[in-house]
């Protein structure tokens, strides 16, 4: 009895293990070496591969004064400095964009946007980086309100990649607010020129670039207060807007393009609308809903949401959202579409206000995507954890305490024992000493009841249950 009690003790402490090494193993995981990378101010980010002499896509991040370049996640981390505005006291950058704009040069470049409304295209050759302006829009701050930026190939015609704009303009004589969309491109492939192509009273509040398969090139996709996804698509500097889907209400806060079912063919747009998450699908021609997320402030707002292979183990794109809520507080979620329902699961718990989220594989090492998020004061990046990772979790969060915690373990285990070890030896005395008072223990009741009335006893059992 005693050395099978003893033996569950330890079989609850290896549990205990069993389910410690279990919680370090899966998971998405914040990156020890690049944990918490201090960047005051960080307002923006942005992937790709900008230097040409190092492996892997490269992190840009951005703040009102500085663009800050980290890469070699798979050898040794660096962090660059590439450029520092020397007038963002008054003339701050708002927005980045990386892409293909040069098309004779060996790295993708920078293109960076001003509150007064300049272009400025970074370069890096041979490891040294320059800058240079290369145009404006057609308004400048105060009267113009950056809101948005995203670049690809939204004209087959021209050479390289354009750049959209989205934000507001402000009208003095007549007090009106006019909200456009601006492509920044190259219509003879030397001279870049900013233009409105879009306009429209109501705010717009985001957009991105996407593959809907709608024309040869990429489209760009944005929304706003209106509560309706609109696309944006071109050719030979023509540029048309169509709207998609359109709810009424509420505006449309964030937005993405992925590939999230294997049921549709083409990709699918999940926007951020009332706190709720959506998905549009292309069907016989017709964009259609799906609802993922049925926010309430219990449950979970949802306010941002992006998306990228965060899970390598199941097919096409996850996507990310950050959620408020009252009862857990800001959480990213991640969200899985399947045929009938959605899965969700938390992912991280965000102590402060992100100013962006961003999806991208960049880490040969990790299997599927990483998250990048800005805040105030740093960056972090989280991914998911390979077997050295994992290993090294394990090792850290469950074996050494283990091991720092055994000598309490014995000592414990060694108390639990001498307590049970006297309560036998003193349940043993005391049936010694009734039987040798004459007593006699029921076997069905367990009671020690006197000889000579044990017959009564035992006919009591038949009337009363025990």
């Amino acid at each position: 009895m005693v050395q099978l009690r003893r033996k569950r003790l330890w079989y609850v402490f290896a549990l205990l293990l069993l389910a410690l090494t279990v919680v370090n193993w899966f998971g998405i995981r914040e990156r020890d070496k690049t944990g918490h990378t201090p960047l005051p101010g960080a307002e923006g980010i942005a992937f790709g591969d900008v230097d040409w002499t190092q492996n892997g896509t490269e992190v840009v991040v951005f703040t009102s004064s500085s663009v800050l370049v980290s890469g070699g996640f798979s050898q040794a981390l660096r962090q660059d400095t590439v450029y520092y505005h020397t007038e963002w006291m008054t003339d701050p950058i708002t927005a980045i964009a990386v892409g293909e704009f040069d098309l004779n040069a060996t790295d993708l470049e920078i293109m960076v946007v001003t509150g007064n409304g300049v272009l400025l295209l970074l370069k890096e050759d041979n490891g040294i980086w320059s800058s240079s302006t290369i145009g404006s829009l057609p308004w400048s701050a105060p009267v113009w309100t950056t809101r948005a930026m995203a670049c690809g190939e939204l004209d087959p015609v021209t050479q390289g990649m354009e750049v959209a704009i989205i934000g507001e303009q402000y009208d003095w004589p007549s007090l009106t607010r006019t909200n456009h969309v601006i492509i920044a491109n190259r219509p003879d492939n030397v001279t870049w020129q900013g233009s409105s192509v879009y306009s429209e009273p109501d705010p717009l509040l985001c957009a991105v670039v996407g593959n809907l398969n709608i024309t040869e090139a990429e489209e760009l996709v944005f929304a706003g207060n209106q509560a309706a996804v609109n696309v944006l698509t071109g050719e030979n500097n023509t540029w048309q807007v169509d709207e998609l889907f359109s709810w009424a209400g509420a505006p449309i806060e964030s937005l993405t393009v992925g590939s999230f079912s294997e049921l549709y063919p083409e990709d699918e747009i999940c926007v951020a609308i009332r706190g709720q998450a959506f998905t549009l699908h292309l069907e016989n021609g017709v964009w259609r809903p799906r609802q993922l997320w049925n926010g309430d402030p219990v449950t979970g707002l949802i306010s941002t949401v992006d998306s990228g292979d965060l899970d390598p183990t199941r097919p096409g794109d996850e996507i990310l959202c950050t959620s408020t809520s009252l009862a857990s507080g800001r959480n990213l979620y991640i969200l899985e579409p399947y045929f009938l329902w959605a899965g969700r699961r938390p992912v991280w718990v965000l102590p402060t206000v992100p100013n962006e989220i961003a999806v991208n594989d960049f880490d040969a090492l990790h299997l599927g995507a990483e998250i990048v998020i800005a805040t105030e004061n740093d960056f972090r990046i989280l991914s998911n954890p390979n077997f050295f990772d994992r290993a090294f979790r394990i090792v850290t969060g469950v074996f050494i305490p283990a091991v720092i915690l055994f000598p309490l373990a014995v000592v414990l285990f060694a108390v639990a024992d001498r307590i049970s070890r006297v309560a036998t030896e003193r349940r043993q005395h005391y049936a010694l000493e009734m039987l040798a008072k004459g007593y006699i223990r029921c076997p069905k009741c367990k009671r020690f009841v006197p000889k000579q009335e044990m017959e009564k006893h035992r006919k009591g059992h038949k009337r009363f249950i025990y």
